[in-house]
This record gives structure tokens, C-alpha cells and sequence, in this order.
């Protein structure tokens, strides 16, 4: 909705009840005020009125008298009513005045906001409707979500217009939007999840809030806390939805959101400035092979080989550091896998989307209740997992002994088995996972590399460049033997491709080319008889991958510099 072009008086002026002052908006739209400071967000048709009905047309604006609306609303029995609709149609804070607006602009109504949001929660528990509330706050998009938060409009504007507090007419809409986030929603960051470009938010503090938007982070001007405690009350209604929550005996805590999201929370005992929070968002698109290369994360011909390895039962560990994109990348290639394969997914938050024509039995960790008890681990699923017939095991990441485990599994009769693992490098990735493998009990160092040796065909190493952009470093062998140097037992991967950054690059713009480094083994070729396989093409590992999906819009969102 545009700004007030301009106030004009309602058209009929003879009649006492038609005594309004409408502001003119683009668009069909006239936001209608009463004598009584009644805000409704109408169109003719919404109040049912034909367009030659309303008062008034001037260059495609409509002004729709208020005793129209009264009338409608009365003789309406069923679904949401007049009022309902202009509520919501009202409340709302956008992503781009989240992040471009600057915090002055509403700090003024801060104190109104909190204040009213307690009047509300304190209304909302005498009716007994404290249950609802938070049946709201998990099923966000529901019936009951809708209807509680028409109802908490409903509840402000009485407020305002009985005179108990005083809200100027421009920031009505500001108003209603915050109080109906802080009680059903996320507080100020609820707007942050009106863009799925935004793929993390990261909060320093009531005062200083980060988003990350392609891989760059930008402070968020028009988001901030009232006070630390404020925040942390945010906070705790997060780890409710897990049934968790932080305090100074326990100041720290982490959980995923109804969406997937993944956060973290820090309480201010250990935080000097206030509370600390970190939200990874979940991705509202699978990331198919295609996607990877539209997004610049490989070229062509590195996903043609990468695809076909994949496919014909290469078993690969995906490296990179955090945020690099190692889970878009496995599910890419997870999408490579031939449908007639059973395959078996473990993650902590379910995050990967597969062509619903695979054969998937997909499996989620579950933490440890407040008492300590009823915990799954990755492990225990791996282990599970290897008595329920897989042909492929796909581990979202390996972070503790459950690398044993899925070592064991990739040795075991289950090639083309995925996994991710935290690591700079090729080099860093074995010396990673054999610390893993060790925490499993009593291996040696020498153990724990004869089964990565055994196990793990390739590294494919992803990396998060200087201008955020993430893309795929290199394609690595994995020798199937162990090297002698020095009469100590090493590991080291061999570069079958590594991207090259060309030597124009600048922070702003990472340009550059795959080089091809060595040749492919013929043990590696052998043991997957990769050169009597036929080849897929490209067009063919891209439709193999594919996930439909519902189209998705996503806005855009312009970040101003000053």
C-alpha cells in the first residue's frame, strides 16, 4: 500500500452519519477514518458494495462511507468479517522497512507497543485463551493463527479508539503490526520472514541486528529490542516451541523452529552486552543440480561429473566451513541417485527434498528432554539404518562418532552413500573425520584411516568466497591405500579439478575456472566400473534431480546504502 495521496471529505455531505474524512491510497484502496478514529483497509468490493455505489471516483480511487461498512458488517453471519479483513489487510511491517528503515522512525511508539501487548496478553489470559495463543505461535498459516490475530487487531484498536492510548493515524498500521508480532510472532525480527533471500539473521544484542542476503551480511536499520530483556523474552518464546528455554543455571540452548529453521541462544549471564541469537533460515527451495548451476556453485561440466559419479555409486563427502552451502549441495547431489535405489536420509533437521519418485525413508535425531532423557542420536539412527535394507545411507553431517558408523556402512556393501563434514579442505577433512572415528572407542590413528581409505571414493569441497558467493573448490580422489612417509601412515586426497580464481578478481566479484589437475585412478574406475556405465548428460541429471515444487515468488529486496 502507497502512502496518503491527500484528505478528502466523503461526497455526500448532507447526512450526519456519512461525516468521515477518507485518505486516498494507490490503487483501489481508501483508508476510511470515523469521527471515533476507526481505520479500515477497504475496497468496494470488499464491503459489497457495486462500484457505482461508492461515493466517490476519482482517478481510479474509490472513498466507501463508514455507515456502508456498518451495514455490511452487520447483516454478514459467516467467515471472517468486515472488520477482520481490514485488520489484516493493515498490520504489517515489511522486509524492506525492516532493513532500510532506520529504528527512529517508530521508536517513539516502543513504549505503547510493550505496554499494549501486555494489556492484550493479560485480557487474552482472563478470557482462558492462553492455550490458543500458543497453538497460534506453532501453527503459524492456520485457521486458528488467522483468527487469533484478527482478534488481537480487533483488541488494539479498541484500545485506541476508547482513548487509552493515543496512536497518530500514520502509525496505526506500524502499531498494529508490532503488538500482533511480539504476541503470536517473533517479536521485531517477525518481518525478517517476509523473504526467503534472507538466510540468516543474527542478533548482537537489543540493539545491533544482522541478516545475511546472498551470502553478505547487512545490519537490519529498522530492527531492534527495547531493552535485553525484551529480547530475551523473544528468546524464551522460541525455545518454548521446543519446550526448552535458557537460564543462569543453563545459559544456553539451541533448537529448531516450526519451519526448520535451526537457532541458538545465549542468555546475558554469559553475554555482557544481552542475550545473543543466531537463526540459520530454512531454505524454502530445493536445491537441485540445475540450481547449483544457476546459482554459480559449479559450472556445467563439473556438475556432468559430479552428477554421474554420484549416480553411478561414487561414495562422496561433501567439505566446507559453516554457511558454505555443504547441505544445498547434498541435496543436489542426493537428487543424482536412481530412483529405483532405497536410500536411507538421517539428519538432525530435515532439510533434504528429493524427487518424491525416490525410493526415501527419511529419519530426525531428537535431543535429550529437560530431564535428560528420551535422546537419538545420529549415531543410533546410523547404526538402525544399516537393518532396514538401504542401498544408500545419506547423513546430513557427521560431527561426532557417528562417523564410525558411517564409515563402516560405506565399507560395507553401501556404496554412493553422502555425508557432509566440517572442514577447510580436502587435507582438513581427512584429519577431521579421523578424529571423529576415534571418539568411537579404541581406533588408532592408523584404523581410522584404512576406513576412510576403504570408505569415502571423494571429497567435494565447497568454499564461501570473499564476495559471499559459494561455489565448489575442487573434486578430490581418495586414495584406497595408505601412503608410507617417513614410517608413519598417511592419507592424502588427490585434485581431480580446482577451481582457479582468475587474477582480475576483486572482493566484489569472484570470477574464475575448473582446471583439471590429474586423472581419474583406474582402481577408482574399476571399482565402480565407471567406463562400462552409460554416461548421463546433462539434460538427463538434471531432470533425475528435479523437485517440483509450487512456483514461489520471492520478493526482492533493495538494501540501501548511506
Amino acid at each position: 500500500m502507497a502512502l496518503p495521496k491527500r484528505p478528502i471529505r466523503s461526497s455526500n455531505e448532507n447526512s450526519a452519519n456519512d461525516d468521515i474524512v477518507s485518505q486516498e491510497f494507490e490503487g483501489d484502496v481508501s483508508l476510511v477514518t470515523s469521527p471515533e478514529n476507526e481505520f479500515l483497509d477497504l475496497t468496494p468490493e470488499v464491503v459489497g458494495l457495486d462500484l457505482d455505489e461508492a461515493s466517490t471516483k476519482e482517478d481510479g480511487h474509490y472513498n466507501i462511507p463508514a455507515r456502508r461498512v456498518a451495514i455490511v458488517q452487520e447483516k454478514k453471519d459467516t467467515g471472517p468479517s468486515v472488520l477482520e479483513q481490514a485488520y489484516k489487510k493493515m498490520g504489517e511491517i515489511t522486509v524492506d522497512q525492516a532493513i532500510n528503515e532506520p529504528y527512529e522512525y517508530y521508536a517513539h511508539l516502543g513504549e505503547g507497543i510493550i505496554n499494549t501487548v501486555q494489556y492484550i496478553q493479560d485480557l487474552l489470559t482472563e478470557q482462558g485463551r492462553s492455550e490458543q495463543v500458543g497453538k497460534a505461535r506453532r501453527e503459524r498459516g492456520s485457521k486458528l493463527f488467522k483468527e487469533m490475530s484478527a482478534e488481537i487487531d480487533r483488541l488494539v484498536l479498541r484500545r485506541i479508539n476508547n482513548g487509552d492510548y493515543a496512536v497518530a493515524p500514520q502509525d496505526v498500521k506500524y502499531f498494529l503490526a508490532a503488538v500482533n508480532n511480539e504476541i503470536l510472532g517473533f517479536g521485531p525480527l517477525e518481518p525478517l520472514w517476509g523473504s526467503s533471500l534472507i538466510s540468516e539473521v543474527i542478533v548482537n544484542g537489543p540493539h545491533e541486528v544482522y541478516v545475511e542476503i546472498k551470502g553478505q551480511l547487512t545490519l537490519a536499520k529498522g530492527v531492534k529490542f527495547q531493552s535485553a530483556e525484551h529480547l530475551l523474552t523473544i528468546c524464551q518464546q522460541m525455545l518454548g516451541l521446543v519446550g526448552r528455554r535458557v537460564d543462569v543455571a543453563l545459559p544456553y540452548a539451541d533448537g529448531t523452529l516450526p519451519d526448520g529453521s535451526r537457532f541458538n541462544v545465549i542468555h546475558q549471564v554469559i553475554a555482557p552486552h544481552g542475550p545473543l541469537l543466531t537463526i540459520r533460515r530454512f531454505p524454502d527451495t530445493a536445491f537441485s543440480l540445475k540450481k547449483l548451476v544457476e546459482v554459480g556453485s559449479m559450472n556445467e561440466d563439473m556438475a556432468e561429473i559430479v552428477g554421474n559419479l554420484v549416480h553411478h555409486g561414487v561414495s562422496i563427502v561433501i567439505v566446507g566451513g559453516t554457511g558454505s552451502g555443504k547441505t544445498s549441495a547434498l541435496n543436489a547431489l542426493s537428487g543424482c541417485i536412481p530412483n529405483g535405489d532405497r536410500v536411507i536420509t538421517i539428519e538432525d533437521t530435515v532439510e533434504l527434498r528429493l524427487n518424491k519418485k525416490k525410493h526415501v525413508a527419511s529419519m530426525q535425531s531428537r535431543p535429550a528432554s529437560p530431564k535428560g532423557e528420551g535422546a537419538v542420536t545420529i549415531r543410533d539412527l546410523v547404526r538402525n539404518s544399516l537393518r532396514m535394507r538401504p542401498d544408500r545411507v545419506i547423513v546430513g553431517e557427521v560431527r561426532d562418532a557417528s562417523a564410525y558408523d558411517m564409515m563402516q556402512a560405506m565399507n560395507t556393501g553401501h556404496e554412493g552413500s553422502l555425508t557432509t563434514v566440517h572442514a577447510n579442505d580436502a587435507n582438513g577433512a581427512v584429519e577431521r573425520i579421523s578424529l571423529l572415528v576415534s571418539e568411537a572407542g579404541e581406533i588408532t590413528p592408523e584404523r581410522a584411516l584404512s576406513l576412510i581409505a576403504g570408505g569415502v571414493d571423494a571429497f567435494l569441497v565447497i568454499k564461501r568466497y570473499e564476495d559471499g558467493s559459494r561455489r565448489v573448490k575442487g573434486l578430490y580422489e581418495v586414495p584406497s591405500t595408505l601412503a608410507s612417509r617417513d614410517g608413519k601412515l598417511y592419507l592424502e586426497p588427490i585434485p581431480l579439478w580446482e577451481f582457479v580464481q582468475d587474477s582480475s578478481d576483486t572482493a566484489e566479484k569472484v570470477e574464475g575456472h575448473y582446471e583439471e589437475m590429474n586423472k581419474m585412478s583406474e582402481s577408482l574406475i574399476r571399482k565402480h566400473s565407471l567406463d562400462k556405465r552409460p554416461h548421463l548428460s546433462l539434460d538427463d541429471l538434471y531432470d533425475l534431480s528435479d523437485v517440483p515444487l509450487e512456483q514461489e515468488v520471492i520478493p526482492t529486496i533493495t538494501v540501501k546504502t548511506d
